[in-house]
């Protein structure tokens, strides 16, 4: 493991002194840095690794340098830039410091005219995949959707880059965030993911299988039908085990293009003798999964745990709301231990219930929310495709499913309005945000009805706002109701007095045993909602979504959006 040292952060952060390869002749501390590259192996980091921290303040800076300038051992020092990032045992601060260092280096890099331009474009892949906010470095964001993406120039970036399975990752994440790109950025990372895809077929033809899948899939989305096709007979031609999975895979995706899809599957019957193997995950065993109950907006976080061979945890990760959609999608690679416990942290200081979650269950949840894409058209999130290898063999196929609630014994519950009774005091419970009914149709209801000075719309109002608004979420209330439900089941609270006061509501409602709009718990949420929203109106917002990016660009002025003892629960999707 490399030496937790003491870096210099601000000269780890500066760009070489102008004049790159015009200064007279190298520093000591990069020539010791330099004579540490030529010695490296490059397959044990820690090593060399440990060299360069010890000779340099600036080690991020001088190995960048070295990348740029150095014709012995430039490929080196851009490697070391490229894997430093994936090690686990790298200590987070030495990482932060390499790459502070290293980006501003990269950046003033791109403009010199004595550094060879296949260098600086390599070098710009690396900025990518260190940089999160490329506002920040605007060469490296004109080199990375520019010039990069040069058929010729993308294959020598791709050679030199993909000898490391974390990084190939991390170009089918990039694949995923092209998708919510514009058209022209969008077609550019494309390219260069198939030019990736292409370039390593012969060499690591599962990591071609993915990245070209990548590419079909955000093709066949948002692109000409034949590019997909033809990188679909391309992954065809590998004949690898790993290429069926994923052509089976792309065959059974909600909402990509039929034609898409057919080819997909017809292709897959070509490698019907291959067997199948899911690629970048066939050494992971599964651990365990966490599932919470809904959140603000119905989203429930979905986490699963796998075991790798370096003693590490994964975690991919989902945000789903329940019969309706995947909203947001990714996996952590090697510190899912971390995510795992600052999860776990979060729900308890929030309130916020969690259950244990099988494999199998996380994929009933999965294909139940992939068939309402499938009927309602909405599109996957971007980070699907690397979390799908993880959900496991055979490819999920999209398919409903009823909520289990065999726990709550509901077939004995007498059919009467006492099913109901009290169920306002429910309505503190954390499953429901202060502002539960919240939607567009919410806001102009309450700015069209707002009182001059009054706290909250007359009462005559406030049932209006149930029979008009809050009636337009029965079906939406009592599914998220019924996910609630199974997950505490699973959880071992289904004998928690509220939550069999909540069964009993779910009962009612769904069988009209008592009107929605009569139910003291949906009105009760109703009153809530018409209060917070006329704050909010006054405040000058038309819009919930409105609302939400106040609290996350200025938390502390508006608090009160969570509640005294509520904070936003941070998905890193």
């Amino acid at each position: 493991m490399p030496k937790k040292k003491k870096l210099n952060a601000e000269g780890a952060s500066k760009a070489p002194r102008q004049g790159g390869k015009q200064e007279a002749g190298l520093s000591g501390e990069r020539a010791a840095v330099r004579a540490a590259l030529a010695q490296w192996d490059q397959e044990d980091l820690a090593p060399v690794l440990n060299a360069v921290l010890e000779k340099s303040a600036q080690p991020g800076a001088d190995v960048a340098w070295l990348a740029a300038y150095d014709d012995d051992v430039w490929e080196a020092a851009l490697i070391l830039l490229a894997v430093v990032k994936h090690n686990e045992d790298v200590p987070r601060d030495i990482m932060k410091a390499i790459a502070d260092g290293a980006l501003p280096v990269i950046e003033a890099i791109m403009g010199a005219t004595d550094v060879p331009s296949d260098r600086k474009l390599q070098l710009a892949a690396v900025g990518m995949m260190w940089v999160h906010d490329m506002d920040g470095f605007p060469a490296i964001q004109e080199a990375a959707q520019g010039r990069l993406f040069e058929e010729h120039l993308v294959g020598e970036t791709v050679e030199t880059l993909t000898s490391d399975p974390e990084i190939l990752f991390d170009l089918i994440h990039l694949a995923g965030s092209a998708l919510a790109l514009d058209d022209s950025k969008k077609r550019d990372v494309l390219e260069f993911i198939y030019n990736a895809g292409s370039g390593v077929k012969d060499r690591q033809p599962a990591a071609s299988a993915m990245l070209l899948a990548s590419y079909a899939v955000g093709v066949g989305a948002h692109g000409p039908q034949e590019r997909a096709c033809t990188a679909l007979g391309e992954l065809a031609s590998l004949a690898c085990p790993e290429g069926r999975w994923c052509l089976e895979t792309i065959g059974r995706l909600p909402n990509l293009d039929d034609a898409v899809r057919k080819e997909a599957l017809r292709q897959a019957l070509r490698l019907e003798g291959v067997g199948r193997v899911l690629p970048f995950v066939s050494d992971r065993v599964f651990s365990h999964g966490l599932l919470s109950v809904t959140l603000d907006g119905g989203l429930s976080t979905l986490a699963l745990f796998f075991h790798t061979p370096r003693g590490t945890l994964d975690a991919m990760v989902m945000t789903l709301e329940h019969t309706v959609r995947v909203h947001s999608a990714g996996t952590i690679r090697h510190d899912g231990a971390l995510f795992e416990s600052h999860f776990r942290e979060e729900m308890e200081k929030n309130d916020i219930d969690i259950a244990p979650c099988s494999l199998e269950f996380a994929r009933e949840l999965v294909a139940d929310c992939w068939a309402a894409h499938e009927a309602s058209g909405a599109p996957l999130p971007s980070g699907i495709i690397a979390c799908l290898p993880y959900l496991g063999d055979p490819p999920i196929v999209p398919a409903r499913r009823e909520p289990d609630l065999s726990a709550y014994g509901l077939d004995d519950l007498p059919r009467t309005k006492k099913l109901v009774q009290f169920s306002d005091d429910l309505a503190d419970m954390s499953i429901f945000p202060p502002c539960y009914f919240h939607s567009d149709a919410a806001f102009a209801f309450v700015a069209d009805h707002a009182p001059p000075r009054a706290p909250q719309l007359s009462k005559a109002k406030r049932r209006l706002f149930v029979r008009t608004i809050a009636a337009q979420e029965q079906g939406l209330f009592v599914a998220r109701l019924a996910a609630n439900l199974e997950i505490w089941a699973w959880a071992g609270l289904a004998k928690d007095e509220d939550i069999e006061a909540l069964a009993s509501v779910y009962v009612a409602i769904k069988e009209g045993v008592v009107p929605f709009c009569d139910v003291p718990l949906v009105t009760a949420l109703a009153d809530a909602s018409t209060e917070d929203i006329l704050e909010y109106v006054r405040a000058g917002f038309s819009s919930y979504e409105e609302v939400r990016e106040a609290m996350e660009d200025e938390p502390d002025e508006y608090e009160n959006i969570w509640g005294d003892d509520e904070e936003p629960i941070d998905v890193p999707f």
